[in-house]
C-alpha cells in the first residue's frame, strides 16, 4: 500500500503541477479505502502506456499482489484520483 501511494505522490510532484492534494481514508465493513486526489493537469488514461516509465503499471501490479482494487481516474485539465480498496 505504501509503495502504491508513494508512486502516486511522486507522480503528483513530478508531473501534475497540482496546487491542492487531498488524501482520504475510510473503513467500511471489512474494506479499507484510501484515495489521493489532485487538481493538477491530469493525463490521458487511454494512452498512459505511451508515457515513459513503469509507475502506473507497477502500481497496478502491487495492487494485484495484495488482491486490492486500484482505480485511477484522470481528466486532462482537472486532475487525477488514485483510489485503492482492499480487505482488512
Amino acid at each position: 500500500i505504501f509503495l502504491i501511494f508513494k508512486e502516486a505522490i511522486h507522480n503528483i510532484i513530478k508531473y501534475a503541477s497540482a496546487v491542492n492534494v487531498e488524501i482520504s481514508f475510510a473503513i467500511s465493513k471489512n474494506n479499507l479505502s484510501i484515495e489521493i486526489k489532485d487538481d493538477g493537469i491530469g493525463f490521458d488514461i487511454d494512452n498512459a502506456n505511451s508515457y515513459n516509465g513503469n509507475g502506473l503499471r507497477n502500481m497496478q501490479s502491487r495492487a494485484d499482489e495484495i488482491k486490492a482494487v486500484l482505480n485511477i481516474k484522470s481528466i486532462q485539465g482537472k486532475g487525477t484520483s488514485v483510489k485503492l480498496i482492499t480487505g482488512i
